[in-house]
């Protein structure tokens, strides 16, 4: 007569431990965003570049070398395949140090000096990507300069700060209107400075960090501008380090500022959220490539990109390329399984009834029967003597 043997009482071990080796396979999840390398620039190694979106493509382009060369060069970035495409280049020799601000579906680059001499440039140009051509437009009224702040509100663009061909920090602000091809003097920014970081959320204006030339420090303010009252007010400042040629981008209602340095050749890799309801910020998850500033920043869809700068260690500009994005997919695996009862000397059917969550996709499998046998199918067979 056939006898039945209880294998219930090895249940408890074995599903401990398919649970944790199944846990140990899932992707990592991060509460305060992700950060992935992605292709890395398709021009030269540069800092002091420009960087833009437009729909669902971005764009970076001009900046300089460690030699000092400029480069006119504009590249386009897919996401969806992760490649660049060069695009026509930049039709003016001020390259270095530039702004860039989108309406619409156009680019407007501007501003900037000259490879290796103190000439600067007060002339702006549009950037059609559908014909992908080049366009002069109204030249910037304000004094020639470097290092300014930009970003575009309610189809306006705004110019300002910046540091002049003698070194003498600005504070002008100026309105670009595309529809009449001019621009028009706004409220000075509290405070004469260069190096900031600007971006714009739900109608407002933010201006970030930088030195200021008229205390002559770094600086981490955070300012706010209203467009329909052409007024500043300070905001909660950055918590975390001073510094200059900090990146920002926006993600739906949030700002994000990044890298920068705290002073010349020493880069930072924090990473910070904005939350202008509530004027405060959250630390993110650090930058993953090294320190580094004047690197571009841009934002696609819900996420936000980063790459080229300066490095801090060596003193050499790159052209890595990192995708941050904010609220990263969390994944878990829930262990579990069923068998059947089995006669003395046959074979127990096991099946794996584990199940997972966010897209993650078991690989492999450890099984430990309890009786010093183990196996790594899905569904093994187990014979208990």
């Amino acid at each position: 007569m056939e006898k039945y043997y209880n294998i219930r009482k090895f249940l408890k071990p074995l599903k401990i431990l398919m649970t944790l080796l199944l846990t140990s396979f899932s992707p990592a999840a991060f509460s305060q965003g992700q950060w992935t390398q992605k292709a890395d620039f398709g021009g030269f190694e540069r800092a002091y570049s420009i960087g833009f979106s437009i729909g669902t493509k971005g764009y970076l382009g001009l900046g300089e070398n460690t030699n000092t060369t400029a480069y006119q060069d504009l590249w386009e970035y897919e996401p969806s395949n992760d490649s660049w495409t060069q695009k026509a280049n930049y039709p003016n020799i001020f390259t270095i140090n530039s702004v860039a601000f989108v309406i619409n579906n156009s680019a407007y680059v501007g501003t900037g000096r000259e490879e290796s001499v103190s000439n600067y440039s007060n002339e702006f140009f549009e950037y059609n990507p559908t014909t992908n051509t080049w366009s002069a437009i109204a030249d910037f009224p304000g004094t020639s300069r470097e290092q300014a702040i930009s970003f575009a509100i309610g189809g306006k663009g705004y110019v300002g700060t910046g540091l002049t061909n003698t070194n003498v920090g600005l504070a002008d602000f100026w309105e670009y209107d595309p529809l009449s091809d001019s621009w028009v003097q706004k409220n000075n920014f509290p405070d004469t400075r260069a190096g900031s970081t600007g971006f714009a959320i739900n109608g407002k204006g933010y201006v970030a960090t930088g030195r200021s030339y008229t205390l002559n420090d770094l600086m981490k303010d955070l300012w706010e501008y209203e467009p329909s009252t052409d007024n500043w007010t300070q905001k909660s400042n950055l918590p975390a380090s001073q510094r200059t040629g900090a990146v920002s981008f926006t993600i739906n209602s949030f700002g994000y500022l990044t890298t920068g340095y705290r002073e010349f050749d020493n880069g930072e890799t924090d990473c910070w959220q904005y939350n202008p309801s509530t004027d405060t910020w959250l630390g993110m998850a650090s930058f993953s490539g090294e320190g580094r500033g004047f690197a571009v920043g841009f934002s696609l869809g819900n996420k936000g990109y980063v790459g080229t700068g300066g490095l801090s260690a060596s003193s050499t500009f790159t052209d890595d390329f990192r995708v941050f994005d904010p609220n990263p997919v969390t994944t878990s695996v829930t262990a579990d399984f069923s068998f059947d009862d089995a006669c003395e000397d046959k074979g127990v059917q096991f099946t794996d009834e584990s199940s997972t969550t966010g897209g993650s996709t078991i690989v492999s499998w450890d099984w430990d029967f309890g009786d010093g046998n183990s196996s790594s199918s899905q569904n093994p067979i187990h014979t208990y003597t």
